[in-house]
């Protein structure tokens, strides 16, 4: 401690038990800041920013190299990796008993003068039948000779030609036969090459017709051509390429050829103006760029980058949170919409991060969406506000031009304009069509402002350059929509809150709990009703939340429920007054349980949290002065009895809607209770109720200030008076209500009902 003292401050005061020191509060409140900050940061320089050009696209400026690199020539290590391919070596395996076998039939067939086994093995009959009538004949009369040849054909190999051309490298620099018992190479002149549909004039065939040159001796080339096309289609080969062991060997061949570098220095052109981006420039692009970020100019200009990023990103930052701290300090102190705030901010920088580095169009950055989203948790100003600042940041991230960044800010800033108080989800869906509609607009109209060449070209919208982002602008705006209708229910868990439109189905009549408070409660139901179009107007003219204080007030006595009888709105014609058997303390302590009863039994039945704190804070700590009177009039002079028993032990309003609903609650009680209201006396009413609150101290917490108290004073006199307007008495209708005023029963703790001043509550409604 700065004193020595244990437990004390600075001033040298012992501070109290358990309290946190000031210092410490500070360093949780800057640790709270770091860390979101700390995030933004790391996702804004995570990942690789794409290449300033793409493919296809024509260069904006020269692009020349900053440090020497060298980069694979792609097309010249393809060439030699094809070359190495084609002179691969080339693998061979013996085929022996298939050609023993077309060998034997021919054999047998020649000396046994069996032509039909011959025939049998020519494809079609055109075929059998010249071979019938000129190949037969030649091969019978020289049947000696060609048994010759075929007997001598255990020497050479005999290759297909097709296997040969489909499966062989181009030009094998070695070839290797593989056989059961040993393997040895060859060369091309080794082998003998055997085709069935190209004739034998093939250079490749040579061999074979030199062997078969004396036993063709003497006969017409056409002869010749028909014998040696039977023996191709008679005969199979002897060995086959092995298709698999080639194609490995023609793979490792080619792995081995290392890549083909080629050097650039330092000032070299790699792209220039206006030049078509092709794939070889993205590639060289690339590599300069790691280059010149290894070398020591490159980690410079890097570290300069990234203390410009975090000098803007403290900027931003700083303005956001002395706005938000300034005049959205219920952002700041409720900690579970701060923590959302915080989680859908990092989100947003998160997936533009991720836009950007995937090169995803930026128009499709979901900023709509989320100002969508603030503006249904919050309102419209702070979504127009957070769209300028979001845009801001969007476009640190992204580095976009002027074009694009112009384009998300306005469709941001309608959108704040476009999500106001939102009560049905196809509101959110046409938002959200107007919304894609104006980004397209805004994309078509800063494209053609900012360019200076041809973009209709004609009129033909789908060629420009402006076509597909304007489609991206428009599919964002949609899209959000339909998302944020989806997604509604999320957001109420995320932040915490309740939207317009989660109310706008609790004000439903045909909700079960105003059900069942109809059937058991039908005088506090109608009561409950009419407050609550009181309170909608209240709220309307103080500037809060109409729909929130209607959907309150229509649930703000549900505590009845629990003991509807003993709350006189509910007894039957000429009931007894169950109070009338009680002392007033008792009859104050039945009255001031039924908000918290009301409260509870919200909480069960799934009422949003935002009404149930209206329900508890709708009587606040009001002073229930009927039943304080009755306590005095029953005691002595000496005896007074004490107000905090008189009193609801709530809290007060903490809002402008809850104070609504309370001053709506009393104004429609004491009201009714009024034998001849007119605009006067209601004015009045109304008016002692304002003051009557205002100096018991129930306004210090719900914001309200005596603008807005005069406000909901006139409307309360207003609406008051079209419920309780004077009517025309009809003939015989004095007489009758003066009869059922003298039949009618006395309310709750009437006995000095006469006596209360016209500021006091009526115990029948408003307690």
């Amino acid at each position: 401690m700065r004193n020595g003292k244990k437990g004390r401050n600075r001033t040298g005061a012992r501070r109290p038990p358990g309290s946190v020191p000031a210092w410490r509060k500070n360093l949780g409140r800057l640790v709270l800041l770091a860390v979101p900050l700390a995030a933004a940061y790391l996702i804004l320089i995570a990942g690789e920013s794409p290449l300033p050009v793409k493919r296809g696209e024509l260069a904006p400026r020269d692009f020349r190299a900053r440090v020497d690199f060298t980069v694979t020539d792609q097309d010249a290590t393809q060439q030699a990796r094809q070359l190495a391919r084609e002179r691969a070596t080339l693998t061979l395996r013996e085929t022996w008993e298939r050609f023993e076998a077309s060998r034997s039939l021919f054999l047998t067939s020649i000396e046994a003068g069996d032509d039909q086994s011959l025939l049998d093995a020519l494809p079609d009959e055109q075929q059998r039948e010249e071979a019938r009538t000129e190949v037969l004949p030649i091969l019978n009369a020289r049947r000696a000779a060609f048994s010759k040849v075929l007997r001598a054909l255990d020497g050479p190999l005999l290759v297909g030609l097709d296997d040969w051309e489909k499966n062989a490298p181009s030009d094998p620099q070695s070839i290797v036969f593989h056989t059961k018992t040993a393997t040895r190479e060859l060369g091309q002149t080794d082998l003998m090459f055997l085709s069935k549909e190209l004739p034998w004039e093939d250079e490749k065939g040579q061999a074979f017709r030199r062997l078969l040159g004396e036993a063709l001796d003497g006969l017409a080339g056409a002869e010749q051509l028909a014998v040696c096309q039977l023996l191709a289609h008679v005969l199979e080969p002897s060995v086959m390429v092995d298709v698999e062991q080639t194609r490995r060997d023609a793979d490792e061949a080619a792995e081995l050829i290392k890549p083909v570098m080629n050097p650039i220095s330092q000032g070299d052109l790699i792209l220039a103006t206006v030049t078509k981006t092709t794939d070889r420039h993205l590639v060289q692009l690339d590599r300069e760029r790691k280059g010149f970020r290894r070398s020591l100019a490159g980690r410079i200009v890097t570290g300069q980058h990234h203390v410009g990023l975090a000098i803007v990103l403290l900027a931003l930052a700083g303005a956001g949170g002395a706005y938000i701290a300034r005049y959205r300090t219920e952002l700041v102190k409720n900690r579970t919409q701060a923590m959302a705030f915080g989680i859908v901010t990092l989100a947003l920088l998160a997936l533009t991060r991720l836009f950007y580095v995937l090169d995803v169009p930026p128009l499709l950055v979901p900023l709509p969406m989320l100002i969508m989203v603030l503006c249904l948790v919050y309102d419209q100003r702070f979504g127009f506000e957070m769209a300028a600042l979001y845009g801001l940041l969007v476009g640190v991230v992204q580095g976009m031009e002027g074009g694009t960044l112009g384009v998300l800010l306005l469709g941001a800033m309608f959108t704040a304009f476009l999500t106001g108080r939102v009560r049905t989800r196809s509101t959110l869906i046409r938002a959200g069509a107007l919304i894609g509609c104006v980004l397209w607009a805004a994309t078509w109209g800063l494209g053609l402002l900012s360019t200076e060449t041809e973009v209709l070209h004609g009129g033909r919208l789908w060629e420009s350059d402006l076509f597909w982002p304007s489609l991206y602008a428009l599919g964002n705006g949609v899209l959000s929509g339909f998302l944020i209708s989806g997604l509604l229910p999320a957001i109420e868990q995320l932040f915490g809150v309740t939207t317009d439109i989660r109310l706008l189905e609790w004000s439903d009549p045909n909700q079960p709990l105003l059900q069942r408070l109809l059937v058991e409660a039908p005088g506090t139901y109608h009561h409950s009703m009419v407050v609550g179009t009181l309170a909608a107007d209240a709220a309307e003219a103080a500037g809060a939340n109409p729909l929130l204080a209607r959907v309150s007030a229509y649930f703000h006595d549900i505590g009845k429920l629990k003991k509807p009888e003993y709350f006189v709105e509910n007894l039957p014609d000429k009931a007894a007054n169950p109070h009338n058997e009680l002392n007033p303390t008792m009859s104050s302590l039945i009255i001031t349980t039924h908000p918290r009863d009301g409260a509870d039994l919200a909480e069960q039945y799934g009422v949003p949290h935002e009404v149930c704190d209206v329900i508890l804070q709708s009587h606040g700590s009001t002073m229930i002065k009927y039943f304080w009177n009755r306590a005095k009039e029953r005691g002595n002079e000496e005896d007074v009895p004490e107000e905090a028993t008189y009193r609801y032990r709530l809290p007060k309003p903490g809002s402008k809607e809850a104070a609504c609903v309370m001053l709506a609650d009393a104004a429609e009680g004491s009201a009714r209770s009024l034998s001849s209201p007119s605009p006067a006396k209601l004015g009045g009413l109304v008016h002692e109720i304002v003051l009557d609150r205002l100096h018991d101290g129930q306004f210090d917490e719900s914001g309200l200030s005596i603008t807005d108290l005069a406000r909901i004073e006139q409307t309360l006199t207003r609406a008051l008076s079209a419920v309780y307007h004077s009517r025309i008495p009809y003939p015989g209708q004095e007489e009758e209500e003066e009869a059922a005023a003298e039949d009618a029963p006395q309310p709750a703790g009437a006995e000095g009902a006469e006596k209360r001043e016209p500021s006091e509550e009526a115990p029948d409604s408003s307690d």
